[in-house]
């Protein structure tokens, strides 16, 4: 054809790269040739699993084997010859994949590579680990629920020790995706599946079919079902029970179970600040807050928080901030009571007193500041100085 292929392994959507040498002069073109995205797995000395890419690079010898567009002579000219290069270039590289102990090319790959006469063995099982989406698209991976991981099935696994998230299965019910990722991790003990990221490349492979999968469908609130989001007057709700529905389904049959949990959580518009969450009163947030599993706020700022964008709007941290003392208020208020709340308000007001403020209380030789309801409702305060003198003024 007049042309020489030569395949290369590139970091996995590692963008666009000159693809073609015309003595000396080259040419980004794509889509076509493309390469396999995903289809080597890479285990580095000291980093996680991950996969690799294949791409072409294509060296034209003969200048009639495929045409430039004009004037310019920038662009190929998509023609019979230039797509019968590309399909030689596709052969090469499923070629080199045929050589290699495994991969995790797609099952359309795979039927694609047999239609060329390549023999390709069955990919091998590569999952990414679930992790529940986070409200702010930035923070998906963040710390409260950590990174996602390569988890790749060894050869004679038992597959019924993994199963599928299955977002896709119509009974799903994904708002309840957060309240199931933080239970199957940290609150229900002896969970004996791994929860995996669903992976549509490989639907296909004889391995795909015999995988579990799972999915969170109900929330009982007090013994009552919700298939759709439960809502209650606050942003933090109490409960004496919740229970989270969950279907687990294999090739041939499907079990409805429950699992007892302290905590539910989702990102609730209506609300404000925009979460709901209900913890049980039996739950270690109420009961001893020196046990508890994680920090309420941390996961009302990992499901709820949806910074806006707007040109309008305030900064991200600036909104986050807002959310944040939102949160932390009303937890404070329904978790430990108006007087947990007084304490942080009085505590909040103490640490913004400015400096010239510091100063003035200082110079006045004051030592104490008393607040007094009235029985018109209205709020006075006496300030007491270091000579025992007094005096009273009643606030607007």
């Amino acid at each position: 054809m007049g042309v020489r292929i030569g395949v290369f392994v590139a970091p996995a959507h590692s963008g666009y790269f000159d693809t073609w040498n015309f003595h000396g002069k080259t040419i980004r073109e794509q889509p076509c040739p493309k390469g396999l995205p995903s289809v080597l797995i890479h285990r580095g000395k000291y980093t996680p699993i991950d996969f690799l890419d294949l791409n072409v690079r294509i060296d034209v010898i003969e200048t009639s084997s495929v045409h430039l567009k004009l004037p310019d002579r920038n662009g190929i000219v998509l023609d019979d010859q230039y797509h019968q290069v590309a399909k030689e270039a596709r052969r090469a590289m499923f070629e080199y994949l045929a050589t290699l102990p495994e991969h995790t090319a797609s099952y359309a790959d795979f039927l694609e590579a047999r239609e060329l006469g390549i023999a390709l063995r069955e990919a091998a099982p590569c999952f990414t680990t679930f992790t529940a989406p986070a409200a702010a698209a930035d923070s998906t991976d963040g710390p409260f629920l950590g990174a996602k991981e390569v988890v790749r099935l060894s050869d004679g696994a038992d597959l019924t020790r993994y199963a599928i998230v299955d977002t896709s299965e119509p009974k799903c019910a994904e708002w309840l995706l957060f309240t199931f990722d933080v239970a199957a991790r940290i609150l229900v003990h002896d969970v004996p599946l791994t929860m995996l990221e669903d992976n549509r490349r490989f639907v296909g492979y004889s391995w795909y079919a015999k995988l579990l999968r799972i999915c969170p469908v109900d929330l009982a609130v007090n013994g009552e079902i919700h298939e759709d989001q439960f809502q209650d007057n606050d942003a933090l709700a109490l409960a004496d029970t919740l229970s989270l529905g969950l279907q687990l389904r294999s090739s041939e049959t499907a079990e409805h179970f429950a699992w007892d949990v302290p905590f539910a959580g989702w990102w609730e518009d209506s609300n404000f600040p925009s979460v709901q969450i209900v913890v049980t009163r039996s739950s270690p947030w109420l009961v001893n807050r020196d046990a508890e599993p994680f920090g309420l706020l941390e996961a009302a700022v990992y499901v709820g928080f949806q910074p806006g964008d707007d040109v309008e709007c305030d900064s991200y941290d600036t909104q986050l901030e807002y959310f944040q003392h939102e949160a932390e208020e009303e937890i404070t208020r329904v978790l430990y009571g108006p007087m947990d709340l007084v304490h942080m308000k009085l505590n909040e007001l103490v640490s913004k007193l400015n400096c010239d403020f510091r100063n003035s209380l200082k110079e006045a030789d004051v030592s104490r500041l008393v607040f007094v309801l009235g029985k018109d409702d209205r709020w006075s305060f006496t300030i007491q100085t270091g000579a025992a003198t007094a005096s009273v003024q009643t606030t607007a």
